[in-house]
């Protein structure tokens, strides 16, 4: 079997760590040809692609306008590509010139030579799927429809193109259902891949710096730092907690436009001792494994393969009350579920400040979180033989 998968880029993201997770796993326990096309290949994923897997560079304008600008600011060529993107655009709107460079991309360098096409991320790497002649065609949806507006200008007809679509969790599926009901029958819900053996090897690595404190509960948390991920919570959750914030010692892993506001509120209220944000890691399983309590702060999420990553390195979560949090942590002894605001976060660190053991019960019980992966390979290749003997019987 020969599959081409589609991503923008290889900026830090859990999409795109998602992506290169599910391709390391198939190239290494499946007899698979892999082929990524990648429209811009920067980032800091870049040097994460198994070798197994062939790549596919996008074009000149793609590169330039599809990586974050401060990745490319040192490319002069990228820089002038990604400003006559933008005169494109604003002469014809983004979605007609995109659709032109990508249609045209597709024609010249994508054969249909493969037995499926998989678009791994909302937008144009989805649409892209449509522009070529491979059958079948799916997408995968990370994300809650309605919480990406910038994605929902496409009509119905658009996406009748596209054989099968993907869902990493079944509240992601209900929303794009009620969006697009006259496709409500190709769709199913498939997880994300998670390398489990990798994160615990990798949890197990040495490092170099110490943020944490022995006698003060060590939180960790990690991601972008934007709007979605809710790390400006931190400074209400402490201004809550009052002097049991002294009690606590939290280190973020990962960059983003609001990291300066942040940590610049941080140092107006005296917090700069208590949050630590330290920029973005390649590897922060081993920060995982050695703090006493991962939290989760976003407004939402759809597959948060960050709770699952915590839990396999042996670290309890507690997240906020977003409907896939429910999926991974109801009823389970390894988490929390809170109200999605800084007080529900801080009534859970108050109780677990106030009763230590606590938590320590919910680090034992983390041993008993399980993951399927070849459940899931599996399901993707019956999806693919499925919607290729639809199409012979048609």
């Amino acid at each position: 079997m020969k599959l081409l998968f589609v991503i923008c880029n290889f900026e830090i993201g859990g999409t795109r760590r998602s992506l290169l997770n599910l391709l390391s796993y198939m190239s290494s326990n499946y007899d698979v040809d892999l082929e990524l096309l990648v429209f811009s290949p920067y980032g800091a994923y870049k040097d994460m692609v198994p070798e197994k897997v062939k790549l596919i560079e996008g074009n000149w304008l793609m590169q330039g306008h599809f990586s974050e600008k401060k990745t490319i600011s040192h490319k002069y060529n990228l820089m002038l590509s990604r400003a006559i993107g933008s005169v494109g655009k604003k002469l014809i709107g983004e979605d007609r010139f995109w659709d032109f460079i990508l249609r045209d991309f597709a024609n010249k360098n994508i054969d249909s030579g493969y037995d499926a096409i998989i678009g791994f991320q909302e937008g144009f790497s989805n649409f892209f799927t449509t522009f070529t002649s491979i059958e079948p065609r799916f997408v995968w949806m990370h994300n809650d429809y309605n919480n990406i507006p910038q994605y929902r200008t496409r009509s119905a007809e658009a996406y009748s193109k596209v054989d099968r679509f993907f869902f990493v969790a079944e509240t992601a599926r209900k929303s794009f259902a009620r969006a697009y009901p006259s496709l409500k029958n190709r769709m199913a819900v498939i997880k994300n891949i998670v390398p489990i053996d990798d994160i615990r090897k990798k949890a197990q690595e040495k490092i170099n710096e110490d943020y944490y404190q022995e006698d003060r509960i060590n939180i960790i948390s990690v991601g972008r730092i934007e709007k979605q991920k809710a790390f400006e919570r931190i400074v209400g959750i402490l201004n809550i907690l009052g002097e049991k914030k002294n009690r606590i010692n939290w280190v973020v892993i990962g960059d983003g436009s609001q990291k300066s506001l942040i940590e610049s509120n941080l140092e107006q209220r005296g917090y700069k001792d208590i949050v630590h944000f330290i920029g973005t890691r390649n590897n922060p399983y081993p920060y995982m494994a050695r703090a006493d309590l991962y939290v989760l702060t976003s407004a939402y999420e759809s597959q948060p393969m960050v709770i699952m990553e915590s839990l396999i390195s042996g670290t309890p979560v507690i997240s906020t009350n977003f409907d896939s949090a429910y999926e991974l942590l109801e009823n389970k002894k390894y988490g929390r579920i809170c109200e999605n605001s800084e007080k529900g976060i801080a009534s859970i660190l108050i109780d677990i400040i106030n009763n230590p053991g606590i938590m320590e019960q919910m680090k034992q019980h983390t041993k008993e979180f399980s993951y399927d992966n070849d459940v899931i390979v599996q399901q993707i290749f019956n999806e693919i033989n499925k919607s290729k003997s639809r199409k012979r019987v048609n």
